[in-house]
Formats: C-alpha cells, sequence, structure tokens
C-alpha cells in the first residue's frame, strides 16, 4: 500500500542491478501474473462543472536526472458518465517564496477509464530551501449535467528520478503517453491525498477496480476489464492473435479483494476452479482473473525506461528503415489493389489543395479526440481512421490527431478507442458509416482483389528490389507477406495466399523464405 512503503517514486534501478543492457531484469516480488479488486470512490455531480482541490504540506524537494532538478506532480484516473474537459493544476509553493505553476488540458470519454497527469520541474538553483508545499486543483466541465464520476488513484506528490544521467532524455520522449504512470506513485487508493470538499460533496463507494502487477516496479496498477483496448497502465499483449492463450500475460491471480459485490463486468472475468464453478455460481469471490487481450507483465513507465529505452539504440538506421519501408509497401498495396491512386498525389490533381491541409481544415484545426488547437499542419498526424493493419488505405476518411493521440490510437479500430458520442461525430465529418466505425471488420474489397492478383502480388509486387535485399536477417517481402497473414487471420477467411498461388502458377514462389514451411 502507498503509505506503508517507502515514497521512492523511481525504485527499479536503486532496488536491483541490471544483468543485461537490455533490460530484461524483473522484480522477483510480482510476475505480472497477479491483480488487486479495489473500490473507487464516486460522487454524483448535479451540475456542469466540478473542481476539487488538494494540498500536501510539508514536502521536501529531491533533485531527479543528475541535472540538480526539482520535480513535482499531480495525476489519477477517472471515469465519467459524460464527455468532459480536464484542467489539471499543480503548484509548488516554497517555504522561501519560491513559486512555481503547471497546468494541463484534455478530454476525457464517458464510460471508461481515462487518466490524466501534470508536472512542474526547475531548477533546484532557484531555491534557497528545500522545503514547502504542493497545491492542486481539478476541473471538469461538460456541455450537460456532469453527475456519476468515479475517480482512483489521485495523489499529488514530488518526484524522485534515481540518479541516472540517460532517464532525463528518455523522460522528455512522448512524456504525455505515459502519464501519471510515469511519476511511480503508488496508485492503489481512491485518494491518497482526499480533496479538501471531500466531507461536504459526500463521496460514495465507487466501482469496482482491477490493478495488476508490473513485474519492474512492483506496482498494482489499473486496467480496464471493461474495455481492455483502452490501454491505461499497460500494453495489450495479444491484439490480432486475441484471444491471448499466454496465461501469465492474460490471467491473474487475485490477491486482495475489498469489493464486497462483484458487479457483471468483473464476474464475467473471473476464472474459478472447475470444483468450484457448480457451488459458486454468482459468489462474490474470483481467484483469478482472465482477460481476452492480454497485457504486458511490465507497466507502460517500465516498457518505456527498462525495455524500449535499452533497445531503441540497438536499433540501428538499416532497422528502422525497414519498418518505414513496411509501413509503406502495405500503403502502396492496398492502393494497387483497389486501383487507387496515392492521396496526395491524386488529391492536389482532382482538387488543387493539399490533402493534409484539407485534413487538418476539415477537422477544425483541432486533434478529433482530445481537442488540442494545432496551430499548423505539420503539428497533425493524418490517422486512417480504419487501420492499415487491417488493409484500410488512406483517404478522405482520414481523422486528424496530435502526436499522443495518434500513438495512442496506434493500430485501434474507432470502436477500441472512441465513446459512442466520438464515434458518431467521426461518421459525420468523415463520412464513413457508423456501422463500420463500430466494427472491427477487415477491407475485404482487399482480400478479394488479392486472390484475383495472386501471381502479380508474389511475383511483380513482392519481388521489387527494395523489398527482396536482406537487412539483419529478415527480408522485407517476408514482413510484408507477413502483416498480410495477419489481416486474414483477423478477417477469419479461409485463404491462403502460398496456396493459392500454387494452384494458379503451379509453382513455389520466390519471393518469400518458405524454408520454415513444410506443408508446402
Amino acid at each position: 500500500m502507498h503509505n506503508k512503503r517507502p515514497k521512492t517514486k523511481f525504485r527499479s534501478p536503486i532496488r536491483r542491478q541490471t544483468r543485461q543492457k537490455s533490460g530484461f531484469t524483473v522484480s522477483g516480488e510480482t510476475t505480472g501474473g497477479e491483480c488487486k479488486l479495489k473500490k473507487a470512490q464516486a460522487i454524483d455531480v448535479n451540475s456542469t462543472s466540478l473542481t476539487l482541490t488538494f494540498e500536501k504540506n510539508p514536502i521536501q524537494i529531491v533533485s531527479s536526472f543528475m541535472k540538480n532538478l526539482a520535480f513535482v506532480a499531480f495525476g489519477g484516473y477517472i471515469f465519467p458518465s459524460t464527455n468532459v474537459r480536464l484542467r489539471a493544476v499543480v503548484q509548488y509553493i516554497g517555504d522561501d517564496g519560491y513559486e512555481a505553476i503547471c497546468e494541463a488540458r484534455k478530454l476525457i470519454s464517458r464510460n471508461k477509464w481515462g487518466k490524466f497527469g501534470v508536472h512542474c520541474i526547475f531548477d533546484m538553483k532557484n531555491l534557497e530551501s528545500p522545503a514547502g508545499k504542493i497545491q492542486s486543483e481539478l476541473k471538469l466541465e461538460s456541455i450537460t449535467r456532469i453527475s456519476r464520476t468515479d475517480f482512483f488513484g489521485l495523489d499529488l506528490d514530488t518526484v524522485y528520478y534515481y540518479k541516472d544521467k540517460n532517464l532525463w532524455s528518455h523522460f522528455k520522449q512522448k512524456t504525455s503517453m505515459y502519464l501519471p504512470e510515469i511519476y511511480y506513485f503508488d496508485m492503489e487508493e481512491a485518494f491518497t491525498v482526499k480533496p479538501k470538499e471531500y466531507q461536504e460533496m459526500s463521496f460514495l463507494p465507487g466501482r469496482c477496480v482491477v490493478l495488476k502487477s508490473c513485474n519492474r516496479c512492483t506496482r498494482y496498477l489499473l486496467i480496464d476489464v471493461e474495455n481492455e483496448r483502452n490501454t491505461i497502465s499497460f500494453s495489450n499483449h495479444c491484439v490480432s492473435r486475441a484471444p491471448c492463450n499466454h496465461p501469465l500475460f492474460s490471467t491473474y491471480r487475485v490477491v486482495e479483494n475489498e469489493c464486497k459485490i462483484l458487479p457483471a463486468y468483473i464476474l464475467k472475468k473471473r476464472i474459478l476452479p472447475e470444483a468450484a464453478q457448480s457451488t459458486l455460481g454468482n459468489a462474490d469471490t474470483a481467484s483469478k482473473i482472465g482477460t481476452y487481450y492480454g497485457y504486458q507483465l511490465e507497466c507502460r513507465s517500465c516498457k518505456k525506461y527498462y525495455v524500449n529505452a535499452p533497445l531503441n539504440p540497438m536499433r540501428d538506421s538499416t532497422q528502422h528503415r525497414e519498418d518505414s519501408l513496411r509501413r509503406r509497401a502495405l500503403e502502396v498495396l492496398v492502393d494497387e489493389l483497389l486501383g487507387r491512386k496515392w492521396i496526395y498525389h491524386a488529391f492536389r490533381l482532382e482538387k488543387g489543395k493539399e490533402f493534409d491541409i484539407y485534413i487538418w481544415e476539415r477537422f477544425d484545426k483541432k486533434c478529433f479526440n482530445c481537442g488540442q488547437e494545432l496551430r499548423f499542419p505539420t503539428e497533425m498526424v493524418i490517422d486512417h481512421t480504419m487501420p492499415l493493419a487491417m488493409l484500410w488505405p488512406l483517404g478522405v476518411t482520414a481523422t486528424c490527431l496530435c502526436h499522443t493521440c495518434n500513438s495512442q490510437k496506434r493500430d485501434k479500430f474507432p470502436v477500441d478507442f472512441y465513446s459512442g458520442a466520438k464515434l458518431r461525430e467521426l461518421a459525420k465529418i468523415t463520412g464513413l458509416s457508423e456501422d463500420l466505425l463500430h466494427s472491427r471488420a477487415v477491407n475485404t474489397k482487399v482480400l478479394d482483389a488479392l486472390k484475383k492478383k495472386i501471381i502479380w502480388f508474389f511475383d511483380e509486387f513482392l519481388m521489387e528490389p527494395d523489398y527482396q535485399k536482406v537487412r539483419k536477417g529478415k527480408k522485407t517481402s517476408d514482413l510484408i507477406y507477413k502483416a498480410i497473414r495477419v489481416a486474414i487471420n483477423a478477417s477469419g477467411a479461409k485463404f491462403d495466399p502460398v496456396t493459392e498461388y500454387i494452384e494458379k502458377a503451379k509453382r513455389l514462389p520466390r519471393s518469400i523464405d518458405l524454408s520454415d514451411k513444410a506443408e508446402y
């Protein structure tokens, strides 16, 4: 529990040594396969706005990143029943009179867990004393009555990062994706510091939440078991190959349960011993929780620092070019099979306007998901809307997102990322049907075209010199073919491209490596 452990905010490098550069070192205390069932706290807000204020006093600033930097933060998770705009502010007030204040704004969608974090980092040379206090404010606003809102894991505190000079550069990369987990708060309560309005607002017992363990920092952090593709603290383990059949990644042993009544969304996730199933029925007990997509063993923050950070420097320019080439190849392939021209070139010829400017203006120069203003088209990332991985091309139905939201959406279907209200809005803007946006469909038109042009696919498209080059033991044509197979498997189609090719060409394709495919 948060109040029972030392408040070291970045324990991992202090507690243990890393055995190898890749960072594959775990705590030994948790495996990533445990969970706790905890209670959030809720309030019914009978207005269009809600403000909560917090204070932690006294606090002691400690320098971080081997750069003499002071660091204070505020963050947590909320589950609103209507779409809300969130404004979070954190302020440091030193005993010596020094002050620092920072704020963050974002849109939180209704009926699923959303998260926020805001922090101030300042030079300790400006301080005469490291002692002071932290104040924070959380404000929610909606165009309609906010109604019931659940809270969990809210905390404000100093943040201390161990003296590793590399952490500062890693911290600055896509930071907003990892808030508030990156603060390394022990977020096992609804409010670690209760809001000043706690008594007068009559908070009630809230939703039962599932906290999964991280095998590196040992924290238990929230996962959204009702919306598993809504990745909060952990990234999914299996997506295209769901359901996840890897026990440690998809099944979690319940080590603590404070929920007296288990809600339906947890009851349907529980796994009971065979002998107990007939007798327990709907009893409010659970020995294990199972998930469909599974989650990584380490939290997203530890993944950033202890897996991706050590591994990314090992990825040379050749490997980065290989990934980029594969994505571009898939885009070109889909356009070729659908008989389409590259959208940037075609749009310029047909409309006399740049495609990216059109999308930027169509979405009112704002990120569709969080509402952040994008001053220039270069601040926008054009999202396919329906994922390229499932063979949907880039076109006028694209979505304008900021870099953070695009990174969070990745290859998700719209239904796995947006709320119902946002999907309806997206349908109006893009012209895509609501039925399609609510689906997880593969583009079957592309698969049908691939069947008809199977010889061209293997003998011409994959034989392009750039796709035949071997880089770091991998050939791009094999990666392209693998991506196609993932989409086919997701569609459930009884279609094997190699078998289809053999039937028509009467030979094995030379463009991919079939040395380990004994069936051919």
